[in-house]
Parts: C-alpha cells; sequence; structure tokens
C-alpha cells in the first residue's frame, strides 16, 4: 500500500487541525490560534495543504480544492490590509472553508498518495512527455512528472508550462486558467516547498477531459456546453491573431504617452455588446503600436466597463475581473513565455462565465453628471452611504431560484455605483473605501471566495491603472460586494463575531 503524502511538523500538525477539528468548533479553534499569536500565513498554508490532500476534486470545477486555493492570495492580502481582530476574518473564513469541504459528504475525506516523480528538465523531449501526459488524459503520470519538474526547473518554467494546456481549455471553464494562476499566486505568497501538494490536484484538473463536461441529466445546459466546445475548437483563430499581426515582436512597458490610446481601446471594448470582437480588437490595437503594457491596462478598463454595464445578481460572476487581473499577474511573473502571455490577454473574453454576462448588459458604466452632483462631497459620508446600502439589501437565499444565473440586481446597486464613482472624481484617497468594502467582504462565506477574490483583483487592478480610468474597479468591487451581501446566512462570521474584541 502507498504511503500518503505528509509534511513535517509543524505544518503536519497544523494541516491535520484543518482536516480532523469538527466543523462546528473550527471557527472558535482558528480563532483561539490566532489569539495565541500563530501567524495568519501559517494557518493559510495548512489550509491549502489540507483542502489540496484531503479533499476529492470534482468533476466541474465546483468543490474540492479549486476555490478554497484561488482564495488564498485574496485572503492574506486583504487580511494584511486590516488591523486587529479584524484581520482575524478572512483567515478565519479560508480555515472554515478548507475544513468545511474537508468533512463533505460530497468531497471528502480523501487521501493523496506519495508517488515517485518522472524527470521534467529543461530538454524538449521531457517537457513533451509531460504536455502529452496532460493532453491525453494520464493524470497520475502528470502527477510524478509535475513532481519531477518541480525539482528541476523554476516555478514560472512550471506555470508556463501548465498555461500551455490551460490557456486554451479557458474556452471550456475559465477555471483551467484561473485555477493553476491563482495557485502559483498562493504559492508565491505562501512558499512553494509543498507546491507539489498544491498543484497536483490542478493537474489532476488538467488531465481531465473537458470535452465530456455535459450534463447527464439536465438537458437545458446543452446549448452552453456545445457553445463552449465550439469555443474551444476555434481556439487556434488567437494564435493566428497573434502570428499575423506579428505580436511576438511586440512588448515593453506601458508609457504616459499612451494614456489616449489606452483610453480609447478601453472605451471602445466597454461598449461592446458582441464579445467575439474582442480578441481581434486588442491585437490590432498592438500592431498599431500600443506595448503590451498598456494593452492589458486598456483591457483591464474595458473590463471594469463591462462589468458595471451588467445586472447579474450572480455572487459567482466575478470572472471579468479576475480575468484580466490573472493575466496582468502573468506579464510580469518571471518564467512565462511570450507567447504564453499573448494567447491569455487576447483570449480574456473566451471563458464561459464571461460570455455568460453578455445577456445582463442592461446598464450604463458611468452615472449621469447630475445624479453625482446630488451625492455626499465627503470621503467618510460616502463610504457610509455605501456600507448603509449594502448592509440594507434585502436578504437573499441562494436557494430560492432554481439557477443562480437568475438573479438580478435591483436599482439600489446602481446607487452603489454611483457613489463609488463620487469618491474617485473627487479625489480622494481610495484606501479606507476599498477598507471598508473588505470589512464588508469578510462576512461572506457563501460565494467560495469569489467575493474575495473580485475585491481584491479591482485593489490591484485599481493600483495598476492610471487614474482617469481606474474608478471602474472601485466601483466594480462596491457594486460586487452589496452583491453578495444580500446572500444569507453569515455563520462563520456570526459564529467568530463574539469572540473578536475589536468588532
Amino acid at each position: 500500500m502507498r504511503p500518503v503524502v505528509k509534511c513535517s511538523d509543524p505544518l503536519e500538525q497544523d494541516a491535520g487541525f484543518i482536516e480532523e477539528t469538527d466543523p462546528a468548533l473550527i471557527v472558535q479553534a482558528t480563532v483561539d490560534r490566532l489569539a495565541a499569536g500563530m501567524a495568519p500565513e501559517r494557518l493559510l498554508k495548512a489550509a491549502g495543504i489540507a483542502v489540496s490532500r484531503s479533499t476529492e476534486l470534482p468533476a466541474d470545477h465546483h468543490g474540492g480544492p479549486v476555490h478554497p486555493v484561488c482564495g488564498l492570495h485574496p485572503v492574506l492580502a486583504m487580511s494584511r490590509r486590516l488591523d486587529g481582530a479584524a484581520s482575524w476574518v478572512p483567515i478565519v473564513q479560508s480555515v472554515a472553508l478548507a475544513n468545511k469541504h474537508v468533512h463533505s459528504d460530497d468531497m471528502g475525506p480523501t487521501l493523496m498518495p506519495a508517488l515517485d516523480p518522472l524527470p521534467v528538465t529543461g530538454d524538449a523531449d521531457s517537457q513533451k512527455a509531460f504536455l502529452d501526459s496532460l493532453w491525453h488524459r494520464k493524470p497520475l503520470a502528470a502527477e510524478r512528472r509535475l513532481t519531477g519538474a518541480l525539482s528541476a526547473l523554476s516555478s514560472g518554467q512550471v506555470l508556463d508550462l501548465l498555461l500551455d494546456i490551460a490557456v486554451p481549455r479557458n474556452s471550456l471553464d475559465d477555471h483551467y486558467l484561473l485555477y493553476p494562476v491563482y495557485a502559483a499566486r498562493a504559492l508565491d505568497a505562501l512558499g512553494w516547498d509543498h507546491g507539489d501538494i498544491v498543484l497536483r490536484p490542478c493537474v489532476r484538473y488538467l488531465a481531465g477531459n473537458p470535452l465530456l463536461d455535459t450534463p447527464s441529466r439536465d438537458t437545458a445546459y446543452d446549448g452552453y456546453y456545445d457553445t463552449n466546445q465550439r469555443a474551444f475548437r476555434a481556439f487556434s483563430a488567437i494564435d493566428e491573431l497573434i502570428d499575423r499581426h506579428g505580436l511576438l515582436e511586440r512588448g515593453g512597458a506601458a508609457g504616459a504617452h499612451e494614456s489616449a490610446a489606452i483610453g480609447a481601446l478601453g472605451e471602445r471594448l466597454g461598449e461592446l455588446d458582441d464579445y467575439d470582437r474582442v480578441a481581434e480588437l486588442v491585437a490590432q490595437a498592438m500592431a498599431d503600436g500600443l506595448s503590451l503594457a498598456g494593452t492589458a491596462e486598456a483591457l483591464s478598463y474595458g473590463a471594469g466597463l463591462l462589468s458595471l454595464r451588467t445586472d447579474s445578481g450572480n455572487p459567482f460572476n466575478s470572472h471579468f475581473h479576475t480575468g484580466i487581473n490573472a493575466r496582468r499577474w502573468l506579464l510580469t511573473r518571471e518564467g512565462i513565455g511570450a507567447r504564453t502571455r499573448l494567447r491569455a490577454l487576447l483570449s480574456w473574453a473566451c471563458g464561459p462565465e464571461v460570455r455568460l454576462m453578455r445577456d445582463t448588459m442592461v446598464w450604463s458604466a458611468s452615472a449621469e453628471p447630475t445624479a453625482l452632483d446630488r451625492l455626499p462631497r465627503q470621503s467618510a459620508a460616502i463610504g457610509a452611504a455605501i456600507e448603509a446600502l449594502v448592509r440594507g439589501a434585502a436578504p437573499l437565499d441562494i436557494d430560492s431560484k432554481g439557477n443562480v444565473n437568475d438573479f438580478h440586481l435591483p436599482k439600489e446597486v446602481r446607487q452603489v455605483m454611483a457613489l463609488a464613482q463620487r469618491h474617485e472624481a473627487l479625489g480622494f484617497d481610495a484606501a479606507p473605501l476599498f477598507d471598508r468594502l473588505v470589512r464588508l467582504t469578510a462576512t461572506d462565506d457563501l460565494s467560495e471566495m469569489h467575493v474575495y477574490k473580485l475585491v481584491q483583483a479591482a485593489y490591484e487592478e485599481y493600483h495598476a491603472t492610471r487614474a482617469p480610468f481606474r474608478w471602474v474597479h472601485l466601483a466594480t468591487a462596491a457594486k460586487h460586494v452589496y452583491c453578495c451581501y444580500a446572500f444569507h446566512p453569515h455563520a462563520v462570521y456570526d459564529q467568530a463575531r463574539p469572540f473578536l474584541a475589536a468588532e
């Protein structure tokens, strides 16, 4: 019988704590550890290990380690922006989610066997063998080669290999790209010393058979999956754009002189109703001289505009922002090849959960100037007004509709968006408002970390985007917090709150 993977102490004990604690006790037990001085990074690393080695990866992206691991980087980043006991709440949410999945009848517990590595080095043949094991759906061989690759290649080189499979499959499910990228970001923050444990389920996911991702009973989704498969088979058009426009020869950092071009492209993208035009417009902008970084900034601005136009009330719809944020991060991550970066950037609009938003584009992105003039003029008053609207949202039950895509936001959210736009137009420091949104985000235990991921992605995009265009990211964060806060209960937060004196 094969042994199971183990870590050295104290990490093994920490992971065991998350795997073995009764879910009814995990919140208080986690708060107790934080109060005793345990570092948040230590608990998050243990959560990533536990949920990766002790839960079953589902056939799709709902359950197992996918969303808990993708949430590790946002949780840590948001926790660090809060003070005192308030900073513990995101950590408690992450640990509780990992514990919940381990103890779920649908996901856990399971055991990850120790495997002997297969060598993957810098030579083309061994790397091709790794990619072939992924492409031909040989998950055990792929996991063994992953272990070998991590011992011989840089983390960026390993991620680049995974993205060779992941980027085209983004057309079938956004998480084929998001899972490896967010897993890598978590490992960058928490350490790569156990990267094989965290990435093995990711590799197993990539080594699945996405063309069979169709429901066996609910024929209502047949058209959805058929559309995704057509998009996947058409991915070669992205490579054709790269080659036709000679984009591999383009690059460089964005310059101050590019502001007008960035704004023009972003606004053109933000006006689209047909997302199939995105890749061509982005490629043409680069061919006309816009730098790679400038193009990514314009796409970020356009993505923000599009996200503000939708009235979708689905709390899991964070992929406009997480998708562009993941791609912009790849532009700066060492070890990622030029073609990988371009393929990822041009395919932003190909993901099914991005394309689903086309039918919900019912609003204009920005508020009318006369509406803005009627809003408060002080930063604190604007923040308080946003929070009052969020907390006053009518409670929603996720089970009250058969499909989360049937939820639509009420008109009150337009006021939230306008207040955020007003805050930026008046030139106030965005940090206090983002921190207020983080505190509201920390109450969420329903969205499987989607609101965490969106708010952190919006925060990063805000700070990576020049002043005239960054307001869309602040407004999107406020809008999504409003969307998610209404979904109840906030069970984990309610359990933790009595132990948080600062709250």
